[in-house]
């Protein structure tokens, strides 16, 4: 526990304190945690006015994360399918915010509702992101999460 490395192609290096505190925010914006939180009152949640984001009109919750910033949950009003994500990239309330959308999604043979296509605004930089397939509950190897 509280280990955080990287797989390069020349093998695993331990990840330095900026990128374990990024991983930390990521993992912090995990939607079933924050929605789970929200239910159980054990994350504030407000719910805002409602935006339009790419043309189509989203309900607005803002989640408060002590340790990472607002987070700031957009859904598809008719849908209830997560639209976006907005969060400061560092986790204190004066960062630039980050814009994370998705789109395209597809029922898979479970049932499960996935977002095929995904986009990350962060920093002036741009990560478009395509998912080409989707397991659930499968196997994984026993050394997984084992640092090579």
């Amino acid at each position: 526990a509280g280990q955080v490395w990287v797989e390069m192609p020349t093998g695993a290096m331990d990840a330095d304190p900026d990128v374990k505190a990024d991983f930390a925010r990521s993992i912090s914006r995990d939607l079933i945690p924050l929605l789970v939180g929200a239910l159980d009152a054990a994350t504030d949640m407000t719910v805002m006015p409602d935006e339009t984001l790419n043309g189509k009109p989203v309900q607005v919750l803002q989640f408060s994360r002590p340790a990472a910033g607002t987070l700031t949950l957009l859904v598809d009003a008719k849908t209830f399918e997560v639209r976006g994500l907005r969060y400061p990239v560092d986790g204190t309330p004066t960062a630039p915010q980050a814009l994370e959308t998705y789109d395209d999604y597809r029922e898979t043979p479970s049932g499960l509702r996935v977002a095929y296509k995904s986009r990350l605004e962060r920093d002036g930089a741009i990560l478009e992101r395509t998912v080409t397939s989707v397991f659930v509950n499968a196997a994984l190897p026993a050394d997984a999460f084992v640092k090579k």
